[in-house]
């Protein structure tokens, strides 16, 4: 099942697309802002909605960042640092791998900054299912 949310800034829309992996999983295809309204804070308003909604339910966001626009992959990583991603583990991080965001990413176990390697708990998968990213 497909989820879109959208932001109407102009003619074209900001949109972001993600995939329900299950109940409690989703993967965020993509984020993609007109161009000529990049760098106004629309793709991070559009994002929050979502991570809001997310946290509501429960649900842990997985991605690839792959960048498709002028903003290049380290950019768009940073970027989605700053929304509560981080890399499943070393070997992702190197290679530029699955990102992951836990439902409301401040654990109480780390100094606010939660990101995955403080928290054991990945997202979750239906028994028998292969790890995400394994």
């Amino acid at each position: 099942m497909r989820h879109c949310y959208i932001e109407q800034i102009g003619i074209i829309p900001a949109i972001a697309d993600l995939t329900m992996v299950d109940e409690r999983t989703w993967e965020l295809n993509r984020v993609n802002v007109p161009q000529l309204q990049r760098g106004q804070g629309h793709g991070s308003r559009l994002l929050r909605r979502v991570l809001e909604e997310a946290d509501a339910d429960d649900v842990t966001i997985w991605l690839y960042p792959h960048s498709s626009g002028p903003l290049d992959n380290d950019d768009l990583i940073a970027w989605y640092r700053r929304h509560g991603f981080d890399f499943k583990d070393v070997y992702n991080e190197a290679h530029g791998g699955l990102m992951i965001r836990r439902p409301n990413p401040y654990c109480g176990l780390c100094d606010g900054a939660h990101q995955v390697q403080c928290c054991p708990a990945l997202p979750r998968i239906r028994e028998g299912e292969e790890a995400i990213g394994a």
